[in-house]
């Protein structure tokens, strides 16, 4: 990561966020970037005529030799729902707005179509990728299903303390054999890795938040970059009633939360790793045919997790054992080092020994942090029903939001950040 990237000219070619995470990571010139995923993270910034772009806010900025301090770019939250970055002539490329057209309802056929479509991806990747390992990273039903698929290649699975021991159980109760190697991982932060983990995310994602990076890093390193990752990105918030369907706008939620969280898990391992980092949950024929065709609040209404019966399907019709829990392993901030508050100092200290030109902007970060600081308290019990005071606060607010714009909740509102 340290190094600059290589850059690829496609001023010819039409190309999409999603196949920009399949091509090795760059800084690239293209004709035509149509962002039509909001899982995959990329970045752009103009140099004289020219716009490039890439998996890295970071090597942009190596690229143009400039680095100017974005002071409303913090991280007071755990993660930053923005198109903005660190840098002021670095941006997010906008995702396509879509919404579903909800022509699709019925639970069983959600489920039957959507099975069908995990199982005709993973094979496609398995045959684009013919030579590779696959590794996936295993937590609840979101990675279990995974292995419930009929799959050819070796597939690997690194699952982390509390969930290993229930996944080796799940793999064993329901006899899958078809795993080359299973990989327990304890639930401590391992640091080694920590510099490269803050410079390949650009500083949007706590790093409190970021598991196992040093043992997938070495996983992909011992198969000379021969490896697929697979996370199961968000599955949950489609098939089971959740808090991103308790929002003003659905579809605002999975761009800005999804995208901008899950997504740099899938930016970091790309940038730091250079392999294909995806997630049956956002492959295009999904999103095309299930997540902007499909009712969200079907799940509300039957009041079931959809991805069971998912799971039978790419079972062969056989009802899968599924783990009663799903504990959450812990966060791994500490005060020193994987605290977030000093991610942005790290990660402009580096960016000062690469002989660029830097402007800071100290006054202005400073107040900014400060006054977002504050504000994050109050949002805290206020923009969504999290706290017992929450209950209280957040309708309230919204309320008199009507009347007061600076009380408005603009987290989710994808027209103003």
């Amino acid at each position: 990561m340290k190094n600059k990237y290589k850059e690829f000219n496609l001023k010819d070619e039409t190309v999409t966020n999603y196949e920009l995470y399949l091509k090795p990571r760059g800084i690239y010139k293209i004709k035509n970037l149509i962002c039509d995923n909001y899982l995959y993270p990329v970045y752009a910034t103009k140099i004289k005529d020219t716009i490039y772009y890439s998996t890295s806010v970071y090597q942009l900025i190596l690229k143009k030799k400039t680095f100017i301090r974005n002071p409303y770019f913090q991280t007071t939250d755990f993660y930053r729902p923005t198109f903005q970055t660190i840098d002021k002539e670095v941006y997010r490329v906008r995702t396509i707005h879509r919404e579903s057209d909800e022509s699709l309802s019925n639970p069983k056929i959600i489920a039957e179509k959507s099975a069908k479509i995990f199982q005709e991806y993973i094979t496609e990747i398995e045959e684009r990728f013919k030579d590779y390992k696959h590794l996936l990273l295993m937590g609840g039903k979101d990675s279990q299903n995974y292995l419930l698929a009929n799959r050819k290649s070796k597939w690997i699975v690194l699952s982390g303390q509390p969930n290993a021991d229930i996944n080796e159980n799940f793999i064993n109760d329901n006899q899958i054999n078809n795993v080359e190697e299973f990989i327990k991982h304890d639930d401590a932060a391992n640091n080694d890795l920590l510099l490269d983990e803050i410079i390949c995310s650009d500083c949007f994602f706590d790093i409190g938040h970021f598991k196992y990076i040093p043992k997938i890093h070495e996983i992909v390193k011992k198969y000379n970059g021969k490896v697929v990752i697979w996370y199961g990105a968000g599955g949950d918030g489609k098939f089971v009633y959740c808090a991103n369907h308790r929002h003003d706008n659905y579809y605002d939620v999975h761009t800005l939360h999804v995208g901008m969280a899950m997504g740099i898990l899938h930016q970091l391992s790309k940038n730091l790793s250079d392999v294909p980092v995806l997630s049956i949950y956002q492959c295009p024929e999904f999103l095309e045919n299930i997540f902007y065709k499909f009712d969200p609040f079907f799940v509300k209404k039957q009041k079931y997790d959809l991805r069971i019966d998912i799971g039978k399907i790419l079972f062969n019709g056989k009802k899968p054992v599924y783990p009663n829990t799903n504990p959450s392993p812990s966060d791994w901030s500490d005060i020193y080092f994987r605290n977030r508050d000093k991610s942005i100092n790290r990660y402009v200290k580096y960016l000062e020994k690469q002989n660029i030109h830097i402007k800071k902007n100290l006054t202005l970060s400073f107040y900014v942090k400060y006054k977002e600081w504050f504000i994050h308290r109050i949002n805290w019990h206020s923009v969504k029903k999290r706290t017992t005071i929450s209950l209280f606060l957040y309708p309230t607010r919204k309320f008199l939001s009507k009347y007061f714009k600076i009380l408005k909740i603009k987290r989710y509102n994808i027209r103003e950040i």
